[in-house]
């Protein structure tokens, strides 16, 4: 298979690109519990966010690798918009008409 990362150094607790998988090609994302235990922020839910429309537009199966403790919480980040920010995420995901599998690691 091959692999094409987007947006590698911005959001890094979130992993956005594309793979081929038998032949076809897939979007994946997956959070890294490597950089900042892998919670997600408001960059990092607007970059999946905006990946699961590409994927969406250009109909491309999404794979989902979680292993996400979930949403940071705190003063700092509920003023940034995590509520908004996060949501528009999981909207983006019940939006999508394109197949999706969620793989729990």
């Amino acid at each position: 298979g091959s692999w094409l990362e987007l947006k590698a150094l911005f959001a890094r607790e979130i992993i956005t690109g594309f793979a081929r998988l038998g032949g076809r090609a897939v979007g994946i994302v997956a959070n890294q519990p490597k950089v900042k235990g892998g919670v997600l922020f408001v960059d990092s839910s607007d970059k999946g966010a905006r990946f699961i429309w590409l994927c969406n537009a250009y109909n491309i199966p999404i794979v989902y690798l979680a292993d996400v403790p979930g949403f940071m919480v705190g003063s700092k980040v509920e003023q940034a918009g995590i509520i908004r920010h996060g949501a528009k995420m999981i909207f983006a995901t019940a939006q999508a008409t394109v197949p999706k599998l969620c793989v729990v690691v």
